[in-house]
């Protein structure tokens, strides 16, 4: 059902995973993870893609809606909670013209392939400080202003 590895990075004991099933039935190893490895969903950092945010953008919330991704809605459906923090990498918006099911599944441009890695590495280092640092300072350092 996932791909999983466990590390320590600076002391801490962290579980990477990547679900093997389609992202729409990612509450099923969310579900999984929280019954059979005894973790509590307050500790899991979930990372997606997100059309609402422009390609290159990252956003790390604490909790909330799905924002019609249906990975989110899966495991807010599944597991009965939105209280769990997620890492949204954008990818979007969608072309006109372009269906949804279609844009998500192609590869990135080629004009675009350096604004993802990128992303890429932002998103990365926002995890590290997540790890190191906790949420609020992590968010505080990685979230546009809204200022």
């Amino acid at each position: 059902m996932y791909y999983s590895v466990n590390l320590t990075y600076n002391g801490k004991s962290v579980l990477l995973c990547k679900p093997s099933t389609y992202m729409n039935r990612s509450g099923e190893v969310i579900e999984s993870l929280l019954h059979n490895q005894n973790i509590s969903l307050d500790r899991f950092l979930v990372v997606c893609d997100d059309i609402s945010l422009p390609t290159g953008a990252i956003r790390l919330r604490r909790k909330g809606s799905s924002g019609g991704q249906k990975g989110l809605e899966s495991i807010i459906t599944t597991v009965g909670s939105d209280c769990f923090t997620r890492l949204r990498c954008g990818i979007g918006p969608v072309p006109k013209g372009r269906m949804l099911s279609d844009y998500v599944l192609e590869k990135f441009e080629r004009n675009e392939k350096s604004i993802v890695q990128g992303m890429v590495h932002r998103a990365s280092d926002a995890i590290v400080s997540l790890i190191g640092n906790g949420i609020e300072t992590t968010i505080n350092l990685y979230n546009p202003s809204t200022n």
